[in-house]
């Protein structure tokens, strides 16, 4: 289905509760949503502990200068509490809700790295171990 262009400003006219977009849940207010349970999270501090990361982000800005680095949720989960937040697979039948929810709990570290120059980078060898990681 391929949805009309909006007009520009109409977010600022609709503020999330006329439903000017047609859409039935304002995406903008969905986001702000899923991220209140993120700041009750200290980072402060340059240190988080969490499971091993399900994801490994790869940026694309900047090539060949890009941003990697370890999706990581900020909590201890087993099996699929935690391999659910970048699975896929697992989100048929899931609330739109859920799955916002799923991605917003993911923090993305990053650093960068040259794609052409990647080789013995310790920081980008032991994120790529985490990632391959069998359990969490």
């Amino acid at each position: 289905m391929v949805r009309p262009t909006l007009p520009k400003g109409l977010c600022v006219l609709c503020k999330g509760s006329r439903n000017l977009c047609g859409k039935d849940v304002c995406p903008i207010v969905m986001k702000q949503q899923a991220l209140i349970p993120m700041k009750k999270i200290d980072f402060s501090s340059k240190d988080l502990f969490g499971s091993s990361p399900p994801a490994f982000f790869v940026g694309r800005y900047n090539y060949p200068d890009v941003l990697v680095g370890p999706m990581i949720p900020p909590m201890i989960g087993k099996g699929k509490d935690i391999q659910i937040l970048d699975r896929p697979d697992l989100w048929y039948g899931k609330q739109i809700e859920e799955l916002v929810g799923y991605r917003t709990k993911l923090i993305r570290s990053a650093f960068r790295v040259n794609v052409h120059k990647f080789q013995n980078n310790k920081i980008l060898d032991t994120s790529q171990e985490l990632a391959m990681a069998a359990r969490p």
